[in-house]
């Protein structure tokens, strides 16, 4: 028995993978009806940006779903993931096979009807150079038969540097001849130039979709959603102090993936043990589960970046204090705003010089957990991967660093 109310938790809070379940989606209302509707308008394509961990994917799958659901009959909706070792032609060799794969989807008459068309499409894509023209040929040959959405994700992995200009024309030619075909392009940058490039004029046929970390609130739908939904499935009715939910509200910092991490982690105790209320000492022990259940590559990183052949090293003060710092709106922090926090961390205070190195060590190899941007008195920091910073937090706080005693995480007093 428990491990069907286990088997469920995992299915409802799941922060090493996207949610493609309607049910279990929370929050990003406001993008998910942009991405709508660029899906429902013809000549209306997508680009869905923001930074790593932020709920890109979940929200591509959503705006599939929808597809499906307001498609009259029959539709296609496909998601190629890009990689490293792609360029413009490698991405759409994919095409086809995942074509086919939903193909298998559909009910057997209507999936026979289609396949012809299907294997129209693969022979252009199959007998000529790959070019914007040749892809827009062949979704025109797909998406003449049936409604067609296709989904880039990972676009800003692609290691060739001509290609965003290539997906730039394709895009003007699927909007200029107006191909009802929708493209999503889902990726990881600061702004649409950073992740796509081409014609200027290809803006008008981008529905420009941001996304910024969640609020508070949208936090609370994933935790408190998500206890009610295991209540639901698995029978088991799980409670949160307000300060225990105020603490994962507050670690999260924005990023969906964590608050299913902590949520997850209280509620896996929680079942185990067969607490009903979550408190504060149940959440204390959830820290150390859910530090062990992060990203290896995190895990590795931090470690990498605090250790030290000196005893007196505080590197791990140093880095929760850039975690703490306060932020442009683009994730850069100054030297100078390290110096109050870490003079908190450390009980006494501390001025620039005292951690200097610390921060040179941290953008240098191995380390390489920031970004530099500037010299000099210009030089601003950031969190090469914006997920450590929330891993930073968690660590501080089981560390004792930080105290959560209030709900609100701080600086422990001294």
């Amino acid at each position: 028995m428990l491990a069907v109310k286990l088997a469920a938790l995992k299915k409802i809070f799941r922060p090493a993978s996207p949610i493609d379940d309607r049910e279990l989606f929370r929050g990003r209302t406001r993008e998910l009806v942009k991405v709508i509707g660029a899906v429902q308008e013809l000549g209306q394509h997508a680009v869905v940006y923001g930074e790593r961990g932020i709920g890109k994917t979940s929200l591509a799958y959503m705006a599939r779903d929808s597809f499906r659901v307001t498609s009259v009959g029959p539709s296609l909706a496909v998601r190629i993931p890009c990689s490293a070792d792609d360029d413009f032609a490698s991405v759409w060799k994919k095409l086809s096979p995942r074509l086919v794969s939903e193909l298998d989807l559909l009910d057997a008459s209507y999936a026979e009807a289609l396949s012809p068309t299907l294997e129209r499409a693969k022979s252009v894509l199959d007998s000529e150079e790959i070019t914007p023209d040749v892809v827009a040929r062949a979704l025109h040959l797909v998406s003449n038969r049936v409604p067609l959405l296709v989904v880039l994700d990972e676009f800003d992995r692609i290691g060739d540097l001509g290609s965003p200009t290539l997906f730039a024309d394709l895009i003007k030619t699927l909007s200029d001849d107006l191909i009802p075909c929708t493209l999503v392009i889902v990726g990881v940058a600061d702004d649409v130039d950073g992740l796509i490039s081409g014609h200027r004029s290809v803006e008008r046929a981008l529905r420009q979709i941001s996304m910024p970390r969640m609020s508070p609130d949208e936090l609370r739908e994933i935790i408190v959603g998500g206890f009610s939904a295991l209540h639901e499935r698995a029978g088991v009715k799980i409670t949160l102090t307000p300060q225990v939910e105020s603490s994962i509200v507050q670690l999260a910092q924005g990023f969906p993936n964590y608050a299913h991490l902590l949520a997850g982690s209280v509620g896996e105790i929680a079942l185990v043990q067969g607490i009903e209320e979550v408190g504060m000492e149940v959440f204390a022990r959830a820290l150390a589960h859910a530090l062990e259940e992060a990203q290896q590559s995190i895990r590795t990183s931090y470690t990498e970046a605090v250790s030290s052949a000196r005893a007196d090293a505080q590197f791990s003060m140093t880095l929760l204090a850039c975690a703490m710092a306060k932020v442009d709106e683009i994730g850069f922090f100054a030297p100078a705003d390290v110096r109050d926090p870490l003079s908190e961390i450390a009980g006494k205070a501390k001025g620039t010089q005292h951690f200097l190195h610390h921060l040179k060590k941290f953008s240098d190899e191995p380390s390489w957990i920031l970004e530099v941007r500037g010299e000099g008195r210009k030089t601003r920091y950031r969190f090469r991967n914006p997920l450590m910073r929330p891993f930073v937090y968690i660590k501080g706080l089981k560390d004792g660093f930080l105290s959560a005693e209030t709900g609100s995480i701080k600086p422990k007093a001294k």
